[in-house]
């Protein structure tokens, strides 16, 4: 049972949703509980003193979950009062009065933000393209770049909490592809999976023999894993590889920094990729993966494997394919990846964070 939030210090709180809808998944929750164990881990503050307000009916159960795995309490709402930029939202993040107000979503609004404030004593936000932002004590966005400048905000990669470290990366690529990673977030809203798999039902697709595919996905419908897991066995017979379908492995990091290649969409994956230097090929979801995917693709960071939005088959057969024959297209991903983004952006939000906290 996830233990409900009993002790009156709460020096930062996390308003923030995960859940199976677009524009949302799980990615919002996975860095909120990264930041707050990097606190933890530093001894900056205690596990009790790290409150989460979220959603938990229906398709938020899974940021439910994520927070019940991570330990750290959550404040007993209901879901009703916590519609984004509501007053009952406002009221309920008053009431609980924190040091620090951290809110993680796409977007907040002016007077919403404006009367928030008002009441509380610091509060900053993350991803937030709305115009609270700038009401904000400081405003942090790492992915979304098309931001006016001001004084409080924090832009660009050198901002993104992520849980690589360079000391992970490989020394070498090597001649031939042996270990392919494909991750479609915590939610595939747009099956990307299965579009992937059917790359192997072509002709123009070569595999080394004992090629490890391994298929590292979130938790999705009995319905949608049943039709991988046959699309998988058809693989499976066709080549003469070892392919895993794995449902959210607690070793998911370790799986991916051991990739050859991976395949990818847009959200904090694909950073935490190409800090390792993962060679890798992106997919959109939403559009601002795309917007994302299209910006790492130039700065030669990733191959994006979409033309835009549109997911055509023989285009991204014709790209995985250069990419497994090609050493020295791998070798440029990798060189170029860790140059852009490097291990230390948990490190900089935290400094920015723990200003505010005490």
């Amino acid at each position: 049972m996830l233990t409900k939030n009993k002790n009156n210090t709460k020096k930062l709180v996390f308003r923030s949703d995960g859940a199976l809808l677009p524009e949302i998944g799980t990615g919002h929750i996975v860095r909120d509980v990264t930041i707050a164990d990097y606190f933890v881990s530093k001894k900056i503050l205690k596990k009790t003193e790290i409150v989460f307000v979220s959603r938990t009916d229906g398709p938020f159960r899974i940021g439910y979950d994520l927070i019940q795995e991570s330990g750290y309490q959550l404040e007993a709402v209901d879901d009703d009062q916590l519609e984004w930029n509501s007053p009952q939202e406002s009221k309920v993040l008053k009431d609980i009065d924190p040091n620090l107000l951290v809110i993680d979503r796409l977007s907040t609004d002016l007077i919403w933000m404006t009367d928030l404030k008002s009441s509380l004593r610091h509060v900053i936000s993350m991803d937030d393209t709305g115009d609270g932002a700038f009401v904000a004590d400081a405003f942090i966005n790492a992915i979304l770049h098309d931001f006016p400048e001001n004084e409080a905000g924090y832009i660009g990669y050198d901002y993104l909490v992520l849980k690589s470290n360079s000391a992970d990366i490989k020394t070498e690529v090597p001649m031939e592809v042996n270990r392919i990673v494909a991750s479609f977030g915590g939610h595939d809203s747009r099956n990307l999976m299965g579009f992937f798999l059917n790359n192997f039902n072509r002709d123009d697709i070569w595999l080394a023999k004992g090629t490890v595919i391994e298929l590292l996905v979130g938790s999705e419908s009995k319905k949608i894993i049943k039709s991988w897991a046959a699309q998988v066995k058809k693989i499976s017979i066709r080549y003469d590889v070892t392919i895993s379908l794995l449902i959210r492995p607690p070793d998911f990091l370790d799986r991916l920094v051991k990739a050859d290649l991976a395949v990818l969409s847009g959200g904090l994956t694909i950073f935490e990729a190409v800090s390792l230097g993962v060679p890798s090929i992106g997919l959109p979801q939403y559009q601002h993966q795309l917007d994302t995917l299209k910006a790492l693709t130039a700065k030669k960071a990733i191959r994006l494997g979409s033309q835009e939005m549109r997911l055509d088959q023989k285009s991204f057969t014709r790209i995985f394919a250069e990419m497994m024959q090609s050493k020295d297209k791998r070798q440029l991903l990798k060189k170029n990846g860790p140059r852009l983004i490097d291990a230390k952006g948990t490190e900089r939000v935290i400094t920015v964070l723990s200003n505010f906290i005490h």
